[in-house]
Protein backbone atom coordinates (compact mmCIF):
# COMPACT_ATOMS: atom_id res chain seq x y z
CA UNK A 1 0.00 0.00 0.00
CA UNK A 2 3.09 2.37 0.78
CA UNK A 3 4.72 1.90 -2.73
CA UNK A 4 0.97 2.73 -4.28
CA UNK A 5 0.90 5.44 -2.48
CA UNK A 6 4.35 6.51 -2.86
CA UNK A 7 4.25 6.10 -7.03
CA UNK A 8 0.53 7.84 -7.49
CA UNK A 9 2.12 11.00 -5.49
CA UNK A 10 5.24 10.73 -7.52
CA UNK A 11 2.65 10.58 -10.81
CA UNK A 12 0.81 13.40 -9.31
CA UNK A 13 3.90 15.55 -8.49
CA UNK A 14 5.18 15.09 -12.62
CA UNK A 15 1.90 15.75 -13.36
CA UNK A 16 1.90 19.17 -11.78
CA UNK A 17 5.17 19.91 -12.64
CA UNK A 18 3.77 19.61 -16.79
CA UNK A 19 0.67 21.54 -16.09
CA UNK A 20 3.36 24.21 -14.50
CA UNK A 21 3.52 27.44 -16.95
CA UNK A 22 7.55 28.11 -17.29
CA UNK A 23 8.43 31.97 -16.66
CA UNK A 24 8.83 33.93 -19.26
CA UNK A 25 12.05 36.28 -18.84
CA UNK A 26 11.73 39.58 -19.93
CA UNK A 27 14.62 41.78 -19.67
CA UNK A 28 12.84 44.49 -21.05
CA UNK A 29 9.75 45.09 -18.90
CA UNK A 30 10.61 48.42 -16.92
CA UNK A 31 11.51 49.81 -20.16
CA UNK A 32 9.07 51.47 -22.38
CA UNK A 33 9.10 50.98 -26.36
CA UNK A 34 9.61 53.91 -28.13
CA UNK A 35 9.24 52.21 -31.49
CA UNK A 36 9.69 49.32 -33.70
CA UNK A 37 10.02 48.98 -37.03
CA UNK A 38 7.74 48.28 -40.06
CA UNK A 39 9.56 46.31 -42.66
CA UNK A 40 7.02 44.90 -45.01
CA UNK A 41 9.37 42.04 -46.17
CA UNK A 42 11.01 41.06 -43.03
CA UNK A 43 10.31 39.06 -40.52
CA UNK A 44 12.81 40.61 -38.01
CA UNK A 45 11.97 43.93 -35.98
CA UNK A 46 14.14 46.82 -35.19
CA UNK A 47 12.65 48.00 -31.30
CA UNK A 48 13.93 50.71 -29.47
CA UNK A 49 13.42 51.08 -25.99
CA UNK A 50 13.90 54.07 -23.04
CA UNK A 51 13.10 54.44 -19.42
CA UNK A 52 10.52 56.60 -20.07
CA UNK A 53 8.46 57.60 -22.77
CA UNK A 54 10.75 60.22 -25.07
CA UNK A 55 10.93 63.59 -24.05
CA UNK A 56 12.95 67.12 -25.32
CA UNK A 57 15.86 66.73 -24.13
CA UNK A 58 18.85 63.92 -23.83
CA UNK A 59 17.36 60.50 -23.95
CA UNK A 60 19.10 56.93 -23.24
CA UNK A 61 17.85 54.61 -25.63
CA UNK A 62 18.47 50.64 -26.08
CA UNK A 63 18.19 48.94 -29.57
CA UNK A 64 17.24 45.17 -30.12
CA UNK A 65 16.65 43.31 -33.15
CA UNK A 66 14.30 40.83 -33.03
CA UNK A 67 13.16 37.48 -34.72
CA UNK A 68 9.97 36.75 -35.29
CA UNK A 69 9.27 34.68 -32.38
CA UNK A 70 10.54 37.99 -30.14
CA UNK A 71 14.05 36.97 -29.56
CA UNK A 72 17.14 38.86 -30.27
CA UNK A 73 18.83 38.34 -33.45
CA UNK A 74 22.01 36.15 -33.00
CA UNK A 75 23.46 38.37 -36.31
CA UNK A 76 22.67 41.79 -34.71
CA UNK A 77 25.12 40.91 -31.98
CA UNK A 78 27.92 40.61 -34.68
CA UNK A 79 26.74 43.80 -36.79
CA UNK A 80 28.38 47.34 -37.01
CA UNK A 81 25.38 49.40 -35.99
CA UNK A 82 24.92 52.99 -36.23
CA UNK A 83 21.64 55.42 -35.59
CA UNK A 84 20.56 58.62 -37.46
CA UNK A 85 17.42 60.52 -35.74
CA UNK A 86 15.15 62.84 -38.57
CA UNK A 87 12.82 64.55 -37.90
CA UNK A 88 10.38 65.06 -41.23
CA UNK A 89 8.49 68.30 -40.94
CA UNK A 90 5.95 69.76 -43.28
CA UNK A 91 8.70 72.10 -44.77
CA UNK A 92 11.87 70.11 -44.54
CA UNK A 93 13.70 67.50 -42.32
CA UNK A 94 16.71 67.82 -39.92
CA UNK A 95 18.34 65.43 -37.91
CA UNK A 96 19.79 66.13 -33.97
CA UNK A 97 22.26 64.88 -31.67
CA UNK A 98 23.26 61.35 -31.29
CA UNK A 99 25.53 59.02 -29.93
CA UNK A 100 26.13 56.17 -31.63
CA UNK A 101 25.69 52.25 -30.16
CA UNK A 102 28.27 50.82 -28.05
CA UNK A 103 28.80 47.11 -27.59
CA UNK A 104 25.70 44.52 -27.03
CA UNK A 105 24.93 44.24 -23.33
CA UNK A 106 23.99 40.91 -21.75
CA UNK A 107 20.67 41.23 -23.38
CA UNK A 108 21.57 41.94 -27.04
CA UNK A 109 20.30 45.44 -26.18
CA UNK A 110 22.83 48.60 -27.81
CA UNK A 111 22.66 51.91 -25.99
CA UNK A 112 23.12 55.11 -27.53
CA UNK A 113 21.62 58.45 -26.99
CA UNK A 114 19.57 60.88 -28.66
CA UNK A 115 18.45 65.05 -27.81
CA UNK A 116 14.91 65.02 -29.38
CA UNK A 117 14.90 69.12 -29.72
CA UNK A 118 11.50 69.52 -30.02
CA UNK A 119 8.20 67.50 -29.52
CA UNK A 120 6.24 65.59 -31.98
CA UNK A 121 3.59 68.34 -32.47
CA UNK A 122 5.79 69.97 -34.80
CA UNK A 123 6.78 67.05 -36.95
CA UNK A 124 6.94 62.77 -36.81
CA UNK A 125 10.30 61.48 -35.29
CA UNK A 126 12.17 58.88 -37.07
CA UNK A 127 15.49 57.01 -35.90
CA UNK A 128 16.95 55.23 -38.95
CA UNK A 129 19.40 52.21 -37.70
CA UNK A 130 21.98 51.06 -39.97
CA UNK A 131 23.06 47.31 -39.70
CA UNK A 132 26.57 46.44 -41.84
CA UNK A 133 28.40 42.83 -41.51
CA UNK A 134 31.12 41.99 -43.66
CA UNK A 135 28.83 41.69 -46.92
CA UNK A 136 26.30 44.47 -47.03
CA UNK A 137 24.41 46.78 -45.20
CA UNK A 138 20.82 47.48 -44.21
CA UNK A 139 18.79 50.47 -43.12
CA UNK A 140 15.71 49.91 -40.84
CA UNK A 141 13.47 53.14 -40.17
CA UNK A 142 11.81 53.35 -36.83
CA UNK A 143 9.45 55.90 -36.24
CA UNK A 144 9.31 57.30 -32.12
CA UNK A 145 5.72 56.86 -30.80
CA UNK A 146 5.84 60.58 -29.34
CA UNK A 147 7.99 62.74 -27.93
CA UNK A 148 6.63 65.13 -25.22
CA UNK A 149 8.22 67.92 -23.91
CA UNK A 150 8.70 67.96 -20.25
CA UNK A 151 7.06 70.04 -17.50
CA UNK A 152 10.62 71.00 -16.72
CA UNK A 153 13.18 72.21 -20.25
CA UNK A 154 15.64 69.79 -20.32
CA UNK A 155 17.44 71.27 -23.23
CA UNK A 156 18.47 75.11 -24.25
CA UNK A 157 19.50 76.38 -26.98
CA UNK A 158 21.81 79.68 -27.70
CA UNK A 159 24.13 81.31 -30.09
CA UNK A 160 27.22 82.44 -29.02
CA UNK A 161 29.39 85.98 -29.89
CA UNK A 162 30.63 83.89 -32.69
CA UNK A 163 27.02 83.24 -34.14
CA UNK A 164 27.23 78.93 -33.34
CA UNK A 165 24.30 77.54 -32.36
CA UNK A 166 24.92 75.61 -29.05
CA UNK A 167 22.51 73.48 -26.86
CA UNK A 168 22.77 72.14 -23.81
CA UNK A 169 21.16 69.56 -21.99
CA UNK A 170 21.09 68.32 -18.91
CA UNK A 171 21.69 64.81 -18.27
CA UNK A 172 22.12 64.40 -14.67
CA UNK A 173 20.74 64.34 -11.96
CA UNK A 174 17.77 62.11 -13.94
CA UNK A 175 16.58 61.40 -10.19
CA UNK A 176 17.33 64.13 -7.28
CA UNK A 177 17.57 63.61 -3.70
CA UNK A 178 18.59 65.39 -0.68
CA UNK A 179 22.23 65.59 -0.96
CA UNK A 180 25.26 65.81 -3.31
CA UNK A 181 24.03 64.58 -6.53
CA UNK A 182 26.17 64.24 -9.59
CA UNK A 183 25.59 67.05 -11.78
CA UNK A 184 25.68 66.31 -15.58
CA UNK A 185 25.52 68.07 -19.14
CA UNK A 186 26.38 67.61 -23.01
CA UNK A 187 26.66 70.50 -25.16
CA UNK A 188 26.15 69.78 -29.27
CA UNK A 189 26.64 72.60 -32.00
CA UNK A 190 24.15 72.95 -34.85
CA UNK A 191 26.12 73.30 -37.79
CA UNK A 192 23.99 72.37 -40.05
CA UNK A 193 20.17 71.16 -40.63
CA UNK A 194 21.78 66.93 -40.40
CA UNK A 195 24.91 67.98 -38.40
CA UNK A 196 25.29 68.08 -34.69
CA UNK A 197 29.01 67.80 -33.21
CA UNK A 198 29.56 67.64 -29.53
CA UNK A 199 31.36 70.61 -28.42
CA UNK A 200 34.22 70.25 -26.08
CA UNK A 201 37.17 72.93 -24.28
CA UNK A 202 34.44 74.57 -22.44
CA UNK A 203 34.67 75.81 -19.20
CA UNK A 204 31.77 76.34 -16.61
CA UNK A 205 30.28 77.30 -13.42
CA UNK A 206 27.47 76.30 -11.37
CA UNK A 207 25.33 78.63 -8.93
CA UNK A 208 22.16 76.34 -7.60
CA UNK A 209 19.68 78.67 -5.20
CA UNK A 210 15.97 77.96 -3.87
CA UNK A 211 14.90 80.81 -5.17
CA UNK A 212 11.34 80.58 -2.53
CA UNK A 213 13.85 79.90 0.07
CA UNK A 214 16.00 83.08 -0.97
CA UNK A 215 19.06 80.69 -0.45
CA UNK A 216 22.02 78.15 -2.12
CA UNK A 217 24.13 75.51 -1.16
CA UNK A 218 27.66 74.44 -0.02
CA UNK A 219 30.38 72.13 -1.60
CA UNK A 220 29.42 72.02 -4.84
CA UNK A 221 31.73 71.16 -7.71
CA UNK A 222 31.72 73.01 -11.46
CA UNK A 223 31.28 70.16 -14.08
CA UNK A 224 34.95 69.89 -15.98
CA UNK A 225 34.99 67.80 -19.28
CA UNK A 226 34.92 64.34 -19.50
CA UNK A 227 34.68 62.89 -22.76
CA UNK A 228 32.35 63.67 -26.14
CA UNK A 229 30.92 66.72 -24.92
CA UNK A 230 30.01 65.86 -21.26
CA UNK A 231 30.73 67.91 -18.41
CA UNK A 232 30.64 66.40 -14.94
CA UNK A 233 30.16 67.74 -11.48
CA UNK A 234 28.11 67.61 -8.03
CA UNK A 235 25.30 69.97 -6.91
CA UNK A 236 23.86 69.84 -3.38
CA UNK A 237 20.57 69.55 -2.73
CA UNK A 238 19.83 70.44 0.98
CA UNK A 239 16.20 70.16 0.87
CA UNK A 240 13.31 69.07 -1.37
CA UNK A 241 11.50 71.70 -3.66
CA UNK A 242 11.82 73.83 -6.82
CA UNK A 243 16.09 74.39 -7.62
CA UNK A 244 17.47 77.08 -10.19
CA UNK A 245 20.62 75.35 -11.33
CA UNK A 246 21.86 79.08 -12.48
CA UNK A 247 25.34 78.24 -15.21
CA UNK A 248 28.12 80.50 -16.52
CA UNK A 249 29.30 78.42 -19.54
CA UNK A 250 33.41 80.12 -21.42
CA UNK A 251 35.26 79.50 -24.08
CA UNK A 252 38.70 80.47 -24.49
CA UNK A 253 38.33 82.29 -21.46
CA UNK A 254 35.11 84.25 -21.97
CA UNK A 255 32.07 83.95 -21.20
CA UNK A 256 29.52 82.88 -24.26
CA UNK A 257 26.56 82.41 -21.56
CA UNK A 258 26.21 84.08 -18.52
CA UNK A 259 21.79 83.31 -17.70
CA UNK A 260 21.78 79.58 -18.44
CA UNK A 261 20.00 77.61 -16.22
CA UNK A 262 18.00 74.53 -15.31
CA UNK A 263 14.91 74.16 -13.09
CA UNK A 264 14.84 71.17 -10.83
CA UNK A 265 11.84 70.69 -8.52
CA UNK A 266 11.79 66.98 -6.48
Amino acid sequence: MALIIGASTSCKDDDDDDNTPTPTNNPFKNYVILGTSDDDNDDDDIVIYGEKEAFVGYNKIWIVEKDDDGTVDDSFLEDQVTINPVMDMPMHSHSAPVEQPGTPDQNGARQAAVVFVMPTTAGDWYIDVTLTDDNDSETHRVKINSVVEPEETRTKSFYTPDSARYFVSLVEPSDPEVGINDYEVVVHERKTMMSWPAVNGLTMEIDPEMPTMGHGSPDNENPVETTNGHYVGKVNFTMTGYWKVNMVLKENGNDIKDDLFFDITF
